[in-house]
């Protein structure tokens, strides 16, 4: 255990001295090579040579970081960096495990002491000028003052010249910084906003403000997962000396940069074992559906989807620069109280790095990014939003129909792409929004009309529908055995929490025979295991070889080709990707890096199922009763009923009412459910309306 010890300055320069001399003293080498203007310790190095000197470093980082600095100039010679000097910092990295903080954690006794905090960086000013080192002049006398160290945001400047006889600095005379002599460092301020996945449900990630000085400045950007080591600091509040409140900022040291995938859990030779133990479960698919909202009856085709979406894909650079996605997005959609909202909010658990947000209250920059003017210097910054902080995670959107559609159309690039473009104030960027979605959506009249095409009525372009690998849909339909499963299981789930909320409970019901009948309402795996199991599962890359291929391509070709059958598309390119997309996830899941025949068959299963549960409303599939705003059926009673309209008896410029339409096309065998749908997917697309609203008499856009 370490011991508290006060050094003088000379003992702590003398102890910098050895830990230079013993351990990175082939690092000066570098320094001089390359023109450094830092030089890196770890801490376990420092700790290595003087346990009681490590744990001062840590009590006081900023007084022993400064002496560093001289006796590390000292050894190299003031010639190595000439009038740079003041440039150079000691920089130490690899903190320890009890030195690890995270935003929210942060209190006073931490103030000043040597921490390490990771988060995610959420906004960067333009990377600009600080004065570190000032010199000022005497208005009056002309005198040049000793150089004054800055150490806050604000210019420590000299009250009075110290002239004898001058009064400069009274009454306003202010004495001037000489900017020709005094010193500059680059620095840039970022904000940094506490991970999500380490968040208590329900908690809103804190932030905090980061100081980036010299070499340092520029090196992050919006949505970057990192590590900082540095110490905090209390801030002077300008015109604020009555206020007892002061600004903390992070001043960072040094910098960890997070690469790959975004999890951050460690795995030990223990974990590793065990999850190799897992994927060696027969039945593990499936179990790993069942431990997804386990209190949720029912759904298992959307539960099949979510568990594949956990693992997802891999992302793919072609030869030629193009980038495939790997993550998998899908969109749920239903009638009020089918549980989309608790699905989402249990997968937003297990899976790493999760951002759940809601359309309804989000907008564009919410979703994806927007530049802010910051107050303290009037720049313009780049502002994270929801898409790119869930960069290589996931990204929970509920009622994604209730945002405003300018706002909705900015997620296209954002999840096909997978980019998020700014261009605002001068400013272009383009951010990194690698991340599956989950979104879910109602129907947008209150519940679905099994009468019409799933797209005409979801409040979703058909580009931003097209970009979701699986689209399911949840009907709310009365049946009396599925009603009685329902109700059983919420049923059975209350009286589960009744139990688990009173322990003591010592009435005339039995609480271990309802404890023994609902294990099932116990995930197999649960959340913790299971979040652990899909961040090591992201890390397989699987390969298919050739007996994989045929399977996907017969299973394509083979929907593909009922057009010929039925004069509809069924499906397109798009979803042969999906193909691929779930066949990864699924060979992912078993920590396989070869995708077996077995897992192209359950992405053929899946993709097929989907087509034909959402997508065929009798007369075969039809892609475009998915994506589209018209079916292929839709688009021929359309046709027909214009014909109908410019061929009517009495007119053009009279109209036809709905009765007439629907007994004039019954001739063309049209039901009246059917014109009634093309009839509002016209007044839709505005190529239908109606002079007057109290009557529904049609007349074709552009007739008076």
């Amino acid at each position: 255990m370490p011991r508290l010890v006060t050094y003088a300055d000379e003992d702590i320069r003398e102890f910098w001295n050895r830990i230079f001399h013993e351990i990175v003293y082939d690092r000066f080498h570098a320094v001089r090579e390359f023109e450094s203007h830092s030089l890196s310790i770890s801490f376990n190095e420092l700790d290595m040579v003087d346990g009681d000197f490590a744990f001062f470093v840590s009590l006081f980082p900023e007084r022993a970081l400064k002496l560093a600095k001289k006796e590390a100039i000292d050894m190299m010679g003031l010639s190595t960096f000439g009038e740079k000097n003041t440039d150079f910092v000691v920089r130490i990295y690899g903190l320890p495990p009890d030195m690890r903080r995270t935003v929210g954690s942060l209190r006073d006794e931490d103030r000043g002491r040597l921490i390490s905090i990771s988060g995610m960086v959420r906004k960067v000013t333009d990377p600009g000028s600080i004065l570190s080192v000032g010199v000022f002049q005497c208005p009056l006398c002309n005198q040049i003052t000793d150089p004054i160290k800055q150490s806050s945001k604000f210019i420590t400047r000299p009250h009075i010249c110290k002239t004898e006889g001058c009064k400069g600095g009274i009454r306003g005379n202010e004495l001037v910084l000489r900017k020709d002599l005094s010193t500059f460092v680059d620095f840039q301020e970022i904000e940094l906003q506490e991970n999500p996945e380490g968040l208590r449900t329900g908690k809103q990630p804190q932030s905090i403000a980061c100081m980036l000085r010299g070499e340092l400045a520029g090196r992050l950007s919006v949505g970057q997962r990192v590590t900082l080591n540095g110490f905090t600091r209390l801030i002077d509040k300008k015109d604020s000396d009555e206020s007892n409140f002061y600004s903390i900022v992070f001043n960072i040291i040094s910098i960890e940069a997070e690469e790959g995938d975004a999890d951050e859990i460690q795995f030990s030779d223990e974990d590793i074992e065990e999850m190799e133990e897992i994927a060696k479960n027969p039945n593990l698919f499936d179990d790993i559906v069942q431990s997804i909202a386990p209190t949720i009856y029912g759904h298992e085709d959307v539960k099949r989807g979510i568990a594949l979406q956990l693992f997802g894909g891999t992302q793919k650079r072609s030869q030629d620069g193009t980038i495939k996605r790997g993550d998998i997005h899908i969109l749920l959609v239903g009638d009020p109280g089918v549980s989309k909202s608790q699905l989402l909010k249990y997968t937003s658990g297990i899976c790493p790095r999760t951002v759940m947000t809601s359309g309804k209250s989000a907008t564009a920059a919410g979703l994806t990014a927007t530049a802010v003017k910051d107050e303290s210097t009037g720049k313009w910054t780049i502002e994270a939003g929801a898409l790119v902080l869930a960069d290589c995670g996931m990204c929970c959107i509920d009622e994604i129909d209730k945002m405003n559609s300018n706002d909705r159309s900015s997620l296209h690039d954002a999840i096909e792409a997978q980019v998020v473009r700014v261009s605002k104030a001068g400013i272009t960027v383009e951010l990194k929004s690698k991340c599956s979605v989950l979104a879910a959506a109602n129907p947008r009249y209150g519940r679905f009309d099994p009468d019409e095409s799933i797209v005409s009525q979801i409040n979703l372009s058909d580009a931003l529908l097209s970009r979701f690998d699986l689209i399911f849909v949840m009907r709310d339909v009365p049946n009396m055995e599925l009603d009685s499963e329902i109700s059983d299981r919420i049923l059975r789930t209350h009286m589960v929490g009744q139990v688990d909320a009173c322990p003591n409970y010592d009435g005339e019901v039995d609480v271990q025979r309802i404890l023994e009948e609902n294990r099932f309402i116990k995930p197999i795996y649960d959340p913790e295991t299971l979040r652990k199991y899909v961040a090591y599962g992201k890390k397989f890359t699987p390969v298919m070889g050739r007996a994989v291929y045929r399977i996907l391509q017969e299973s394509y070709l083979r929907v593909r080709s009922k057009y010929i059958e039925t004069g509809k598309v069924a499906i397109t390119a798009r979803q042969l990707e999906g193909y691929i997309r779930l066949a990864e996830a699924s060979a992912k899941l078993h920590l396989r890096n070869t995708i077996t025949t077995e897992d192209a068959q359950l992405a053929s299963k899946i993709i097929e199922d989907y087509l034909e549960k959402v997508g065929n409303q009798g007369g075969g599939v039809d892609i475009d009763s998915i994506v589209a705003s018209a079916s292929n059926k839709d688009r021929t009673n359309i046709a027909l009923i214009e014909d109908a309209i410019y061929e009517n008896p009495n007119g053009l410029a009279a109209g036809m009412s709905m009765e007439e339409l629907i007994v004039t096309l019954s001739k063309n065998g049209l039901t009246e459910a059917d014109v009634r749908s093309a009839v509002k997917i016209m007044e839709r697309k505005d190529k239908l309306y109606r002079p007057d609203r109290t009557k529904e008499v049609y007349k074709l856009k552009g007739m008076k």
